[in-house]
């Protein structure tokens, strides 16, 4: 009991944060993601290191903060789109700057250097286009991200609470033992209902493309949750960090969002909202 007090506390604050950063304005949506992406990172930089494995983790940071931003002037119309070619620069760079590190695992290194990139920045960097949806506003709109993420928690609070009581038949049970498809199939659930509301709540998007978005995340989320908890059970560790009591680090708290906002994204963009 004082775990799940201790878990909802911290879980409420992030929550308000993230809410209050989004809802606020274009800035602290950008600043307060740049904080996450930078923070996850970090944990992801160090939990992959090892004797053996020494990632260029400064680099990496400073090109997923570098394209997250872009991405954010190009989506309000600020920059073009050929100025991504920066952080096309900057991820050309690792490779030359692995040359002169006095480490003989060159391959490793930038393997882990570049999927911290690919696992963590890309997906985060996206999150911008959800901001400026295509058609509704030339200007910042928060209702599809703050759809987006309200329907990702109810999703993991459902699963969570209904799999801890009730969850027997696990998913993956060698790789994540608390994830249950009792818990799923009930968040998924949840997260209909929710759907349903956001659809009257925030009409910029139809009641069936907020079901689907809904479906996405279940679909896409929960292997997130899997496959960090494999990086987890690879680097010998139960979380990713302390950073949130009774969550563990930045990564466990979004590891659901990054499998998950691409297909979002990418399914706005067949609807032509993006």
């Amino acid at each position: 009991m004082k775990n799940f007090t201790k878990r909802t506390i911290t879980g409420l604050i992030y929550v308000a944060l993230i809410i209050t950063g989004i809802c606020l304005h274009s800035l602290t949506f950008l600043s307060i993601f740049i904080i996450i992406m930078v923070l996850a990172m970090i944990e992801f930089y160090r939990l992959s290191s090892t004797d053996k494995v020494k990632p260029q983790r400064v680099l990496g940071i400073v090109t997923g903060i570098v394209l997250l931003v872009i991405i954010y002037l190009f989506a309000s119309g600020k920059i073009s789109l050929q100025i991504l070619l920066i952080p096309a620069l900057l991820t050309f760079t690792i490779f030359f700057v692995e040359l002169f590190r006095n480490h003989d695992k060159y391959m490793l290194n930038l393997a882990v250097t570049y999927l911290g990139i690919i696992y963590i920045a890309i997906p985060l960097s996206l999150l911008p286009l959800l901001c400026y949806p295509k058609g509704i506003s030339d200007h910042y709109n928060y209702k599809i991200i703050l759809g987006y993420f309200v329907l990702l928690w109810i999703y993991d609070t459902g699963a969570y609470m209904v799999g801890s009581f009730i969850g027997k038949h696990k998913i993956m049970e060698k790789i994540s033992p608390g994830k249950s498809w009792e818990g799923l199939f009930s968040g998924w659930i949840i997260s209909i209902g929710i759907a349903l509301i956001l659809a009257r709540v925030f009409p910029v998007l139809s009641r069936i493309d907020w079901l689907i978005i809904a479906t996405i995340i279940v679909i896409t989320g929960t292997p997130g949750d899997f496959v960090e908890s494999k990086f987890k059970r690879y680097a010998g560790v139960k979380d990713t960090g302390n950073l949130l009591p009774g969550h563990g680090g930045m990564l466990d708290r979004i590891d659901s969002v990054l499998l998950s906002v691409p297909f979002v994204i990418i399914f706005l963009l067949i609807r032509q909202y993006l």
